[in-house]
């Protein structure tokens, strides 16, 4: 056996195979020992069948599906002769067969892939729009924080201790502020962290967004300078994080940041 061989059978391989008696599937089996390239593609092969295979199963199952499915497979015939008959997954049916079945089956696949995406994909919002509803909340009056300390590490330990999700590095630049501590507010089905910070006699507030959730997030490690209202704010987009920064003195700001001609916006 070639590697060749032994890869034309390894593609319609699932667990458990191994045992159907075939002598082809346990010599192309021991074929991997030897062939480290084979072997890397196969590992490879399996991540992708469990991938599938998990996504398959967190998808919605449109009614009828099961009758659909079986009225356009076609019949598959044995790998070799003297081996149990092994039906590949629909998205890899050899093409030639009968092409309008395959066709039938890749369209009720890609029908599923795209109802599953739709269904797990996070919603995404316009920056802009998410920046002009964070501040427009009015934050005058009422106690705006969920804990108080003017302790840094400890309002990291309360937001990992009660939003996990969101641990964030605070930027070097702001580490310098008095803090005055923190709230979990909830945005678009997101819960956010919101610290409460001082420079001087300004009043501040620091909001961690996931730039996952943004459709066109802040530019990385480089400041988007913007008055909301009354309001002067610096966005900037660190690792998986976004930050808005709000009630800013923007010479103070290119002060903190601004080393050698460089923006230094990392925590």
């Amino acid at each position: 056996m070639n590697r060749q061989e032994a890869q034309a059978i390894l593609e319609v391989y699932r667990p458990g195979d191994e045992h159907s008696g075939a002598p082809a599937i346990a010599e192309a089996l021991r074929y991997l020992q030897s062939d480290p390239e084979l072997a890397r593609w196969f590992a490879g092969e399996r991540r992708f069948d469990e991938t599938m295979s998990a996504a398959a199963q967190a998808m919605p199952v449109p009614l009828g599906l099961k009758a659909n499915l079986l009225a356009v497979r076609p019949a598959a015939a044995p790998v070799f002769p003297g081996a149990n008959v092994i039906r590949p997954p629909f998205w890899r049916l050899p093409i030639g067969q009968d092409w309008r079945s395959g066709l039938a089956a890749a369209a009720v696949f890609m029908l599923l892939l795209g109802i599953g995406y739709s269904a797990l994909r996070p919603s995404t919002v316009p920056f802009v729009e998410f920046r002009h509803d964070l501040i427009a909340q009015d934050w005058a009056g009422d106690p705006h924080l969920d804990f108080e300390s003017s302790d840094l590490q400890r309002v990291q330990e309360w937001l990992a201790q009660h939003h996990p999700a969101h641990r964030f590095v605070m930027p070097a630049g702001l580490r310098d502020l008095r803090i005055h501590g923190c709230r979990i507010i909830e945005r678009n089905g997101e819960k956010l962290p919101l610290l409460c910070l001082a420079d001087g006699p300004k009043h501040m507030h620091l909001f961690v967004i996931p730039r996952g959730n943004l459709s066109d997030p802040p530019p990385l490690n480089t400041p988007d300078f913007e008055k909301c209202g009354v309001w002067k704010t610096v966005s900037w987009s660190d690792g998986d994080a976004a930050f808005v920064l709000t009630g800013v003195n923007y010479v103070n700001f290119v002060n903190k940041f601004r080393k050698a001609g460089r923006w230094t916006m990392s925590g």
